[in-house]
């Protein structure tokens, strides 16, 4: 007996598969999009797909990401986060198979429901939320990177030394980031507009992804990785956002809000580096960057930080591609492209000499 060819995955399988990749890995997006982009067909089985896995028990979610999800509403201890490799390709694949699987029989369900019965509109998840307005909180230390899931299916990555507050109900879904960073993947609900605000800023979507980024008082930045959103200023003299005030980003943008004197109106929309979305793989490409720069991002994830012996070390620029959760290897690899010494003779720091 001669074993039969393996079957092609179907299309649902593959954007089943997509979903899953951009779960586990945002930096797979631009490929997920690139896919979608080639057939309209696909881009609607990724979002069926991607809407499916927010749905979805955390148990399956464990399986693919062993257990570095964190299901909000369901908590369970997490521990600090090292991005784990890849999973062996028959896993991904048996997991979207049952994830394509279920998306065919949900459409399949519908289409005899609309064809026989008189189907009511789906009611919200049953959320809970508490009567005195007390929010959900989400934490990460130094040198700390955590996942989330909402309960509304939108996904969250905690960057290190952040803290996010969540209100989500029926009839809103609010979130402030008190400080730190954020990337927000946001499942689609028109009639509940997802908003983020921070020091008074608010950033407003539908469904879409972006970064928002806190480290000092009305210091704000957002990015744009795909959709559109309206963001207004931080800081603001009376409290009052005017139309000339806020501003749309297109993807690929960012803006800036770098002052904390109440000038921000004159912040503009910008293209963004590639590598202001990297910081979630934890892999970043530095292009012609001051030391000085590199060394405070990268500090932000170790308690024994990269200190320098003298500030002219600081204004050389940085070529490099760094694991910036990784401070020996950061100190190493800018040692040696630099032509620097590593003193590790203090316990508390590492020294960067000529």
């Amino acid at each position: 007996m001669t074993d039969e060819p393996d079957m092609p995955p179907s299309m649902e399988e593959q954007a089943a598969g997509w979903a899953l990749e951009v779960g586990h890995d945002p930096e797979k997006l631009v490929q997920a999009e690139a896919w979608c982009a080639a057939d309209p067909a696909r881009r609607a089985a990724f979002e069926r797909s991607r809407a499916m896995l927010g749905r979805m028990d955390p148990a399956l979610h464990g399986l693919y990401e062993k257990g570095l999800l964190l299901q909000i509403g369901n908590p369970r201890p997490v521990s600090q986060e090292t991005h784990a490799p890849p999973k062996p390709s028959y896993w991904k694949y048996a997991i979207a198979a049952c994830l394509g699987g279920l998306v065919i029989a949900g459409l399949a369900i519908s289409a005899i429901g609309r064809s026989q019965v008189s189907i009511q509109p789906q009611s919200p998840p049953a959320l809970v939320p508490t009567d005195d307005d007390t929010p959900q909180v989400l934490i990460t230390r130094a040198g700390e990177v955590r996942n989330a899931i909402l309960t509304d299916g939108s996904r969250v990555i905690l960057d290190t030394d952040t803290k996010l507050l969540v209100w989500i109900d029926h009839g809103r879904r609010k979130l402030e980031l008190d400080h730190g960073r954020a990337r927000f993947d946001v499942a689609h609900d028109p009639s509940r507009p997802f908003t983020v605000s921070v020091d008074g800023a608010t950033v407003t979507a539908l469904g879409t992804m972006f970064d928002v980024e806190r480290r000092s008082h009305c210091q704000v930045k957002v990015l744009l990785l795909r959709g559109k959103v309206a963001v207004s200023p931080p800081c603001r003299a009376n409290g009052k956002v005017t139309d000339v005030a806020r501003r749309e980003l297109k993807a690929g943008e960012r803006i800036v809000f770098a002052d904390a004197v109440v000038t921000q109106p004159q912040a503009q929309p910008e293209p963004a580096p590639a590598s202001d979305s990297q910081w979630a793989s934890g892999l970043k490409n530095y292009s012609d960057v001051p030391l000085k720069e590199v060394l405070a991002e990268v500090n932000l994830y170790t308690p024994r930080p990269i200190m320098i012996a003298s500030p002219d070390i600081g204004e050389i620029r940085v070529n490099a591609e760094l694991r910036i959760r990784d401070t020996d290897s950061v100190a190493r690899n800018l040692a040696r492209a630099l032509g620097l010494t590593v003193d590790n003779s203090n316990s508390n720091q590492i020294m960067l000499k000529k």
